[in-house]
């Protein structure tokens, strides 16, 4: 396989269509044997360790040849997968691709569900979610090449600027199947000769369908692979594709495009949100809150929606979950507070001081993201609550933020952002004058040897 992405460069386009057929019918066929053993983590009658040791000590397995690749199935899953993304990229075979683009993409989608190991990546990264929202932006602030969800969604992304619009329907389509899968359909009975002559003249159809790539669906040809699927695993699948084509989604609404369906993405949404026991699911949890801060410009002001979403970030942003998870509900509730223009909560208080305990806690990279959570807090909330807080929260503000010259900035649009409203304005004052009182008293010894230095300096040249 390595030898045929390496010659690529060599192939004409009959060799290529050739090439393609095979690696894409390789793909569909080991599809349930990575989502068994890697995503689901179930395995086969032999342990994990026997299999393993007996696929490398086999004398006719040269892994020398696998390079950075581990042998066995993620190693084989990588190279397939760099097979295809070599492939896709080559104008030469658009043509054939386009042909079965609906199963291609489907299977494809399969690739993306989160592997056994890395479901808890999201406890110990804290930009978790928010690299996921910028890396389906078109951003590309991480690549991983090991990364099999990231190679897949760069696939995705190379259809989509290549077939445009087709492929954002049908990752649509996936997605809102993903979150609310339909009803099963009933097998109509088979002991008539018109109906089995049906079900031949059926068959001889999926042959040609399989030939021609027309229709393939991963999550049901495969039976009782999947009878155990965990049903919240594929609705985090499914947010996470809504979030991958978030921006063509609103292109396409704003252009009023037939594909483009608003209502059933609110339904899947709200499905979601309906979840039991949904804050203790907190990956499931922390995937709908950054998919559904991609969507704030397509959900009307008076969808309840907006409530649910504002009142699930709250309730997130606590020291009982993860970082990841915080910092993506503060990126969550400003958004959908200046989209309202208002935050619909009992105490904004309680959130002020929950921000202001991560802003203590947290590193230089989340600053930004705290302070303008706690602005918006103070542009939008209730001054009842907040303006005891002034005096416990602007010493730390000034503090941290004036040892990092590059932040300084921060702290003088929060100062000026609060005081637009006036009734924040004389708790700020006497906050801001207890502040400076050091400074001020401390000022001439400043001055004297700055006037010292300066006329050393002077002697000095």
């Amino acid at each position: 396989m390595i030898v045929l992405i390496r010659d690529f460069s060599n192939y004409t386009r009959s060799s290529l269509n050739m090439v393609l057929e095979p690696a894409w019918k390789m793909l569909t066929i080991h599809t349930p044997i990575y989502m068994h053993t890697i995503c689901y983590n179930r395995l086969f009658n032999k342990s994990a360790e026997e299999q393993e040791f007996k696929f490398i000590d086999s004398p006719f397995i040269d892994v020398t040849s696998f390079d950075d690749d581990d042998p066995g199935i993620e190693g084989m899953t990588r190279q397939l997968i760099d097979l295809i993304t070599t492939l896709v990229v080559n104008p030469s075979i658009h043509n054939l691709i386009k042909t079965g683009l609906i199963p291609f993409t489907t299977t494809l989608c399969s690739y993306l569900l989160l592997p056994h190991n890395d479901l808890l990546s999201y406890q110990y990264t804290p930009f978790y979610f928010i690299e996921d929202s910028q890396q389906a932006q078109g951003e590309g602030i991480y690549d991983n090449p090991g990364n099999i969800r990231i190679s897949c969604s760069n696939i995705l992304e190379s259809l989509t600027e290549t077939f445009g619009n087709s492929v954002t329907e049908v990752l649509q389509t996936i997605a809102l199947e993903y979150i609310i899968p339909s009803p099963p359909k009933k097998k109509a009975p088979s002991n008539s000769k018109d109906q089995k002559g049906k079900a031949a003249q059926a068959k001889s159809k999926e042959q040609v369908k399989e030939t021609t790539y027309d229709n393939v669906s991963v999550y049901e040809i495969f039976g009782d692979t999947y009878d155990q699927h965990e049903p919240w695993r594929k609705a985090e699948l499914g947010l996470y594709l809504l979030g991958f084509i978030s921006d063509d989604i609103y292109v396409g609404s704003r252009e009023k495009k037939k594909f483009v369906n608003n209502q059933k993405i609110l339904e899947a949404i709200d499905h979601v949100c309906k979840t039991p026991n949904l804050v203790l699911n907190q990956l499931l949890l922390g995937r709908l809150i950054a998919t559904t801060a991609e969507y704030i410009q397509i959900i009307p002001k008076t969808h309840p929606t907006c409530g649910k979403l504002i009142e699930l970030a709250c309730l997130s942003i606590n020291k009982e979950f993860p970082l990841s998870i915080q910092l993506i509900s503060c990126k969550c509730l400003v958004r959908f507070a200046n989209k309202l223009q208002a935050l619909p909560i009992p105490d904004s208080g309680k959130l002020v001081r929950n921000v202001h305990k991560l802003f203590e806690e947290g590193s230089a990279e989340t600053l930004h993201i705290t302070i303008e959570t706690i602005m918006t807090a103070y542009q939008y909330g209730s001054p009842k609550h907040l303006i005891p807080l002034i005096q416990e929260i602007l010493p730390t503000y000034l503090t941290v933020l004036t040892s990092n010259e590059l932040e300084t900035h921060s702290f003088l649009d929060f100062i000026h952002r609060i005081c637009n409203q006036a009734i924040y304005v004389p708790p700020v004052v006497n906050a801001y004058v207890n502040l400076i009182e050091p400074y001020i008293y401390g000022y001439p010894k400043s001055c004297e040897t700055y006037l010292i230095n300066v006329k050393q300096s002077y002697i000095f040249y």
